[in-house]
């Protein structure tokens, strides 16, 4: 299963005191728009994911003590592949979240699809994949966005995340 650094600090928090860590809900009226770029990193059993159905949909991404929430509103994404091991699906998104989103060299966001009627260690431990985020756009034309999408890039960064 991939886990992300901060979420194994997250789970091994809620081994010691069996409490669940906090989950900010999203709130839309304060959201900001972006364009993303990263890799959806699969777990094992779920090679093909059909990630287009999830746009309109939250996610939970881990943040400091507990997670946070964005949402994907849509999503383009170039064939799956392998690499050592690993099926990673390259994609760009636009997302919304209500706090401003970064990413650095050493640190992006792990984002993943969120259902209400389970608790976030649940959620974490049932997904999919993992959405890496690694790149950000921040004063991106929204309009017509996929055009500028090129999918030798998105390789590209999508081969960098480790």
């Amino acid at each position: 299963m991939i886990i992300d650094i901060q979420e194994g600090k997250i789970i091994s928090a809620f081994l010691k005191t069996k409490q669940l860590p906090p989950l900010e809900e999203f709130n839309e009226k304060k959201s900001h728009k972006y364009i993303v770029y990263g890799a959806a990193l699969h777990n094992k059993g779920h090679e093909t994911i059909d990630h287009q159905k999830w746009s309109g949909y939250v996610f939970a991404y881990p943040d400091k003590e507990g997670y946070k929430q964005l949402l994907i509103a849509d999503m383009h994404t170039c064939p799956t592949m392998m690499s050592g091991g690993l099926t990673f699906t390259p994609f760009a998104a636009i997302v919304e979240s209500d706090i401003q989103l970064n990413v650095t060299q050493e640190h992006g966001i792990s984002a993943f699809l969120m259902y209400h009627d389970m608790d976030i260690i649940t959620n974490m431990l049932n997904r999919e994949c993992l959405y890496a985020i690694r790149g950000i756009e921040t004063n991106a034309n929204l309009s017509n966005w996929r055009k500028n999408i090129d999918d030798a890039q998105l390789i590209q960064i999508a081969l960098g995340i480790k």
